[in-house]
């Protein structure tokens, strides 16, 4: 099925239905699927916190996908969420244009500025297209994210399921 999908700079007077819209359904998609979506959720407050992120909506207003930074860190840093596509819309390219909208926003907004990610496998490929590296060097406080997230409390303790961290000079 082909969708006719917008995408656009994420602002939360304008897109507040569609943010409420996408806790929803991540919450189930992750309440389905544990195995498989492995991110700290986008709950309202995520969004309403979020200093920039792309959005991704059908014409008729359904919500598609996200991708956004959940945390600036007094080092000027920016975290970068996860990159979710609802499940009905996978496997259409939604994810690839949400991360080009995401990352040309983020280089106009922030230039010079450093931007981290936590990933697993999945994630740690497409962002690597985009021409995040591997570092060791992130703030201590980003690691306190991470006791939130909902598979922390599957894991031993001391350890994260995501695998890497990556980064990329805006």
């Amino acid at each position: 099925m082909k969708y006719e999908i917008n995408y656009e700079i994420f602002d939360m007077e304008k897109h507040g239905q569609l943010a409420e819209q996408a806790a929803v359904v991540q919450a189930a998609d992750m309440a389905a699927n544990p195995a498989t979506v492995s991110m700290l959720p986008y709950t309202l407050e995520t969004f309403q916190q979020c200093p920039l992120g792309a959005i991704a909506s059908t014409t008729h207003g359904e919500f598609v996908g996200f991708n956004g930074v959940i945390y600036q860190y007094e080092t000027g840093e920016w975290e970068q969420g996860g990159l979710y596509v609802a499940p009905q819309f996978r496997g259409h390219g939604v994810a690839w244009e949400l991360k080009i909208v995401f990352i040309d926003a983020a280089k106009a907004a922030a230039a010079g500025k450093r931007l981290i990610t936590f990933v697993g496998p999945t994630s740690e490929s497409i962002n690597k297209k985009f021409g995040f590296t591997e570092t060791d060097s992130f703030p201590a406080e980003a690691l306190e994210f991470c006791a939130t997230c909902p598979k922390s409390k599957c894991l031993p303790v001391g350890k994260v399921c995501c695998s890497k961290v990556l980064e990329i000079q805006l």
